[in-house]
């Protein structure tokens, strides 16, 4: 019998001298996991600081949108379509918080086209690509034939639109079927325009057009 309780209290006693060492330790712990907390949130708000993400409400449901144009003083515009043929300007001057909405004029486009691609030139101009709306219902309208190529310039009197030339190789008569010509089209600082040429669902290259725009 006493053979026993000395073990108990032996047990006893080497439970607490484990418990003791412990709880030192797990402080240790504890106050680390803590400062690493902390550091962390520091350098989150570090980054927030340098790259911080503001969400911008819409007024509107957009179906496409071609390009967008920021700037630091809180002037945004935006292009997009919503119907197939349409062809709009969204234009904020105070960072998203109100929108006008532009109806841009398309008398330019020929019957049954529609803007493909759209982007911002340079002093607020756009480049437009043009193509034939297809007929086929399951594709939606999206453009086919071989692309035109449109800059408008804002006036006094309203928009200012030209066609503008660009030499590309002749497309084959099966590529026409799917669409043809410059896509994902942009300006470069230069003010030449660049895109990728494209023939239905295959990308073929990527092209700049030394071409001021």
């Amino acid at each position: 019998m006493k053979k026993v309780i000395r073990l108990l209290i032996s047990l006893l006693l080497f439970s607490m001298t484990v418990i003791s060492c412990t709880v030192p330790e797990n402080k240790k712990q504890e106050q680390s996991s803590i400062e690493q907390y902390q550091e962390d949130i520091v350098a989150q708000e570090e980054i927030k600081g340098r790259y911080r993400e503001e969400k911008i409400d819409l007024p509107a449901s957009i179906s496409k949108i071609f390009d967008v144009n920021s700037q630091e003083d809180g002037h945004i515009q935006i292009l997009f379509e919503n119907d197939p043929g349409s062809f709009y300007l969204y234009e904020s001057k105070d960072f998203g918080i109100s929108w006008q909405q532009k109806e841009l004029e398309t008398d330019w486009l020929l019957e049954e086209n529609r803007v493909a691609f759209a982007c911002f030139g340079e002093q607020g101009t756009i480049i437009a690509v043009v193509g034939k709306m297809s007929e086929d219902p399951m594709k939606l309208q999206h453009p086919i034939g071989k692309y035109s190529y449109f800059k408008m310039k804002p006036t006094e009197e309203g928009w200012q639109t030209d066609q503008i030339t660009i030499d590309l190789p002749q497309p084959k008569e099966e590529e026409l079927e799917e669409g043809y010509g410059l896509t994902q089209i942009d300006v470069s600082t230069d003010g030449n325009l660049y895109g990728i040429l494209q023939s239905g669902t295959e990308e073929l290259m990527s092209v700049t057009i030394q071409h001021p725009v």
